[in-house]
Order: structure tokens, then sequence, then C-alpha cells
């Protein structure tokens, strides 16, 4: 789906399809907001088409520096020696003090993604899988990077939130209740 058809479809909902009561403007904000509250929601296992790939080279030290990433929720899918094609077992932080009972271990802290000692050459390349954060929706053909069902709730909880600025708590409420209850099939 694109911005401009998801406007198309939140301006059907709010049966303002002139732009007279909302503009195109805060029609996208809102759908902004909703993207948000989806992303913030749901679990990362259904986010999967935020995947994105970094290569980068290792440093000496045993970390690669990844603070230019947008990494959603600090989640790394996996870490692979692209020499080697080996797999880092990626461990929350937390549990670095027992690295030793995992293969390979890799993990985050702060901006810095901590790889295998074993891996400290800076001939080799690793190939970092994350989640990124979603691009802002924006009323133009380029289409989205979510699953089908999540345009629903987007465009659900977006109603919601222009209802309750127009001051029409009981369709602001029903569009939110729409919104939560295809969140909890997901």
């Amino acid at each position: 789906m694109t911005g401009t058809s998801l406007v198309t479809l939140l301006s059907d909902r709010l049966e303002d399809n002139a732009h007279t009561r909302y503009t195109t403007s805060q029609k996208v904000n809102a759908l902004n907001q909703a993207q948000d509250f989806l992303v913030a929601t749901l679990p990362v296992d259904k986010l999967r088409l935020l995947e994105t790939t970094y290569s980068a080279s290792n440093q000496s030290g045993g970390y690669v520096d990844v603070s230019g990433l947008n990494i959603l929720r600090d989640h790394i899918v996996s870490v692979q020696n692209a020499t080697t094609l080996e797999y880092g077992t990626v461990i929350p932080h937390d549990k670095k003090d027992v690295t030793s009972s995992y293969i390979s271990p890799c993990y985050l802290l702060g901006t810095n993604l901590y790889y295998p000692v074993a891996w400290d050459n800076p001939t080799i390349g690793l190939v970092i899988v994350y989640l990124t954060l979603p691009t802002d929706i924006a009323n133009t053909a380029s289409v989205l990077p979510l699953e089908d069902t999540h345009y629903n709730i987007i465009s659900d909880m977006a109603e919601s939130i222009l209802w309750n600025t127009d001051n029409k708590p009981e369709r602001a409420k029903y569009a939110e209740q729409r919104a939560l209850a295809q969140i909890q099939t997901i």
C-alpha cells in the first residue's frame, strides 16, 4: 500500500474525501502517530518487513560502532562473519557476563555491537541484520514497508486520533477498539 492510498482510506473512514474537516497534513500526521504506536506495540517477530542489512568491517577492539543505524528497540536479528559464514549468537547485553556459555556471542551495548574475540581481525567483514525504524508515511506513491494487516490497524488508530481532536469521543473509541482488537489477533 502507498501513502496516498492510506490517506484515501483514512479520508473514506472519516467521510472527508474533500479534506474539509481535516487537512491532508493532519491525516498524514495521524497516520504517522498510529504507525509509531503499532511499531511500539507489536512484538519484533511481527515486524520482519522492517529488517535491513548492514555490512561492516571489523574494527580492532572487538566491537563495531552502530550509532548511525536506526535500530528498532535495540533488536539485532543476526550477526554473521562474512568470511567464514559463521553466525554469532545474539544475546541480551545483560547476559554478556556469561558469554563463555555461548558459541560466538554477540551483544549490543550502547552504540557498540560486540562480537567474538576470534572475529577480531580487520580483514573479516560482518553482516548485521537488524530491525530498522519505519520511514514516515507521506502522501506519495511510495510503497510502505509493512504487512497488509498493519494498514487497517494504522488507519483505525489514525481515525481514532482525528476523531478525538474533533471532540467525537464515541467515534474515536470505536475506531480505537477496532485497532486494538486487530492487534490482539496478530
